[in-house]
């Protein structure tokens, strides 16, 4: 039988009118200019209350030791001013990184298009970049601690046609940076959206599930964890320490002030490295890492016990190449039409809540994905393929996701 991607160009009447997919708004993904500006100003915010704080103990410790001493009153004045130009000095630039932050994200879309993700940015000076599909091989979904009074994340990729580089004071390293995050602050939301088009042929409802439980504190529901001996070397994150595997994505979660959680198909790891440091190996503990092309995401494990590092290190070498073997993310038209799909329900979902009819190539798209299935399944005689699905599901899966190997007995869940 034909392929999903096949069957769907096959029965569309015309796929270059793509932005018909959508009502008069062709974009599935708004970034909001305020919650940039405010994003970026928290970076400041931490080391503008620890030296304020500082400087005010300080000033008062001086100046009573001075007052004992009989010292003229102008000096406690004197330090009293000193404090608010320190003050106007971190709020200066605070203030001023979060404006120009804001003015730089207005008018920031992210749509789909018949080449692939459109992201916008800008008003008078407005620039558009299309990622075609096939050129995203890592994503990391980030929260720095700051960000969790608002529900925020940013969302980073590791591209094939993104030059990366950590040199912070370099231009090249600026414009990398913007190509490798296209989503700078979002809700819990719009990195759903965001995941459903930068990896189409890799999200289901278990994997939006899993997205949401990643991203919480202390070990989740479907997540195996690392070693309790990883405690010494990884005293505040070892709890979040873990690690998914399903059939069509690898997901790795670390970090404790700043949540992180990597998603790596697996057809795009390019070699799979076990080992350990002295220390490490002192512990019985080791590490794996995904190695993907170079990028802001890091696909690594740390923590694991020596037994389960290897048993996972040959597991994923054999199953990185099954699935390699397997790839069609690069066929541009399959690829195109797990988006299209994305993009369709996303915005049936959204025509319900605002109470309007969806577009009807939204339709048409649905349409054409339940009919392919009833097809495969009636050629196949069984089960039709479960349908992708950008959002989580109402309820949690009540199994655990399929994993490859059974963990070391012994270890805590």
């Amino acid at each position: 039988s034909s392929s999903l991607g096949d069957y769907i160009n096959g029965v569309l009447d015309d796929l270059t009118n793509f932005d018909d997919l959508f009502d008069q708004d062709p974009e599935l993904v708004r970034v909001r200019p305020w919650r940039v500006g405010m994003a970026n100003a928290m970076a400041w915010l931490l080391p503008f209350v620890f030296l304020t704080v500082a400087l005010i103990v300080f000033f008062v410790v001086f100046s009573t030791a001075m007052h004992e001493d009989n010292v003229p009153e102008f000096v406690p004045i004197m330090g009293g001013f000193m404090i608010f130009g320190w003050v106007l000095m971190l709020v200066f630039p605070m203030v001023a990184v979060g404006v120009t932050s804001a003015l730089g994200s207005l008018n920031y879309t992210i749509a789909g298009s018949p080449d692939g993700i459109r992201i916008s940015r800008g008003v008078a000076n407005k620039v558009s970049e299309t990622v075609p599909p096939g050129r995203i091989h890592s994503v990391e979904i980030s929260q720095p601690f700051l960000w969790r009074m608002g529900g925020w994340y940013r969302v980073r990729v590791n591209r094939i046609d993104a030059r990366f580089s950590f040199a912070s004071d370099s231009e090249q390293s600026a414009a990398a940076a913007m190509r490798t995050t296209p989503l700078p602050v979002g809700n819990l939301d719009d990195v759903q959206r965001l995941i459903a088009l930068l990896l189409p042929m890799n999200v289901n409802p278990q994997v939006s599930h899993l997205i949401a439980e990643g991203l919480k504190a202390g070990r989740r529901e479907g997540f195996h964890g690392v070693s309790n001996r990883s405690f010494w070397l990884h005293p505040f994150e070892w709890r979040r320490l873990g690690y998914a595997i399903l059939p069509g994505l690898v997901m790795i979660r670390d970090g404790r002030l700043t949540r992180k959680l990597v998603l790596t198909p697996p057809e795009r790891i390019q070699s799979v490295i076990t080992g350990d440091s002295p220390i490490e190996r002192m512990l019985g503990v080791a590490h794996v890492q995904c190695a993907t092309i170079r990028g802001p995401a890091v696909s690594r494990i740390p923590g694991l016990a020596a037994n389960e590092a290897t048993r996972l290190f040959e597991y994923l070498s054999r199953f990185c190449v099954d699935a390699a073997s397997r790839d069609t993310s690069h066929r541009w038209e399959e690829s195109r039409a797990y988006m299209m799909m994305n993009a369709a329900q996303i915005e049936v979902e959204d025509a319900a809540k605002q109470g309007r009819a969806p577009a009807p190539h939204a339709v048409q798209v649905l349409a054409a994905q339940r009919d392919w299935q009833q097809r495969n399944a009636a050629a196949r005689g069984g089960q039709s393929p479960a349908p992708r699905h950008p959002n989580p599901p109402q309820q949690p899966p009540r199994q655990q996701p399929p994993h490859p190997h059974q963990p070391p007995q012994g270890r805590a869940r």
